[in-house]
């Protein structure tokens, strides 16, 4: 496969017992895609200054334990710079919170989830737009995900194309334009991951012990299919513009 050059900007760090056992944020997409020749970059959008975008192949932008609704110049700055992939034309992955910021930065709207945190497996079904989306390619019409978030995005932004949605989260995925694309649920966290942050979310008070059904091996192979067909998508377009 074609080499990479990929960027991941973080924003904060998870959990120390879960950077301890699997690492940050953006480790864990590193973890989650195999058999890829690339150079990754991680940047952290509230201590780095963000590169420009046309010196990288593919971008993803991570979740956090922040909130985009959280006022700050740094997170300000953020969705300035998400605006300005559009006109770089760089393929590039938001994942929860950096959906949210997708949203956010081209004037979607994002709020606390009504029911409390979503946690766990969720079973998601993609539109007919999203079924045909490269992002989805291989995957059934209803899928299930690994999810956690508190905050959802409630409306997406004028330009954007619905993908996907589940019973307690209408906007599980967007796209904007070709290269743009967005996703509430974490394709980038294992069965194993789902676990450690259940336990570090149970010991702070910020969710109730589950059973042992909160996770599943078929969500964790969804997830790597999206991430798999996101790289590809990347890959085909270096090679064509190469």
């Amino acid at each position: 496969m074609l080499a990479l050059n990929l960027l991941i900007v973080r924003t904060g760090s998870t959990y120390k017992e879960v950077v301890a056992t699997s690492g940050d944020y953006g480790a864990w997409f590193i973890a989650a895609i195999s058999d890829i020749d690339w150079q990754v970059t991680i940047v952290d959008s509230l201590i780095d200054q963000l590169p420009s975008p046309d010196l990288f192949d593919a971008i993803i932008l991570t979740g956090s334990s922040h909130s985009v609704m959280e006022s700050s110049v740094k997170l300000d700055n953020y969705a300035g710079w998400i605006r300005d992939l559009l006109r770089w034309k760089v393929p590039t992955l938001g994942v929860c919170f950096g959906h949210q910021m997708m949203a956010r930065a081209f004037g979607g709207e994002v709020s606390r989830h009504d029911a409390g945190r979503q946690f766990g497996t969720v079973d998601v079904t993609s539109s007919d737009a999203g079924h045909d989306d490269f992002l989805f390619l291989g995957i059934d019409r209803d899928f299930p995900v690994h999810s956690c978030h508190e905050d959802v995005c409630t409306r997406v932004p004028e330009s954007a194309t619905l993908l996907a949605s589940s019973a307690a989260t209408a906007i599980q995925s967007f796209a904007i334009g070709p290269n743009l694309r967005a996703v509430q649920f974490h394709p980038e966290v294992g069965a194993g991951l789902i676990c450690q942050l259940h336990d570090a979310l149970v010991k702070r008070g910020g969710l109730h012990k589950r059973g042992g059904d909160f996770h599943s091996a078929q969500a964790e192979s969804v997830g790597q299919r999206i991430l798999a067909n996101f790289v590809q998508f990347a890959v085909d377009r270096k090679r064509k513009n190469a």
